[in-house]
């Protein structure tokens, strides 16, 4: 089975992070080069121009980066132009980010309620999940959703643990219509 683009990109930087102990380093590198070219989009329109050449590319991108990054995201971002494979430049990005924070332990956790938490209640929720993981820390995203009525919906990874409302009258709603078809 063929990997991905992302992958395969994504987990060579990983391991040259690693072997070269600039995991810290490279980790910021990502972060402010994928920042730069989801804000700067003609950057990324201009790498993926077939009419500019490899070498102009490799130009501008030694004048853009040459003072902002390390040396191996330039090179990174060169093998992809080579390669024509700089449309995956983002997602390769967050591959290789999310390698490094599970390296770190950070956990990446999307909370949905029903009403805004106060502060109170989400270093709760915080602290339950860092107590029941093996999370050193965590990058929480709160997300009010008036849909799901009550409750709350924890997505950790590719975990989800789902205490709404919405989902527990549905689940009643389930069974009631199967002890219906069964008195029939």
């Amino acid at each position: 089975m063929a990997k991905s683009v992302e992958k395969v990109y994504g987990q060579a930087l990983f391991d040259a992070a690693v072997e070269k102990s600039k995991v810290d380093d490279l980790y910021d590198g990502a972060i402010s080069l994928k920042d730069i070219l989801v804000k700067e989009k003609d950057l990324l329109t201009m790498l993926n121009n077939p009419r500019i050449t490899e070498e102009e590319k490799n130009d501008i991108i030694d004048k853009v980066f040459a003072d902002k990054l390390d040396g191996e995201l330039i090179g990174l971002i060169k093998l992809m132009v080579k390669n024509n494979r700089q449309k995956n430049m983002i997602g390769v990005l967050d591959f290789f980010i999310s390698k490094i924070k599970e390296l770190k332990k950070i956990g990446i956790v999307k909370v949905i309620s029903a009403e805004e938490l106060s502060k109170e209640n989400k270093d709760e929720i915080e602290q339950k999940i860092l107590s029941t993981t093996e999370y050193v820390s965590l990058e929480v995203k709160y997300v009010v959703d008036k849909d799901i009525l009550g409750g709350l919906i924890i997505r950790l990874g590719d975990r989800v643990v789902d205490s709404s409302l919405k989902t527990k009258l549905e689940k009643i709603s389930r069974e009631l219509s199967k002890i219906m078809l069964e008195m029939q």
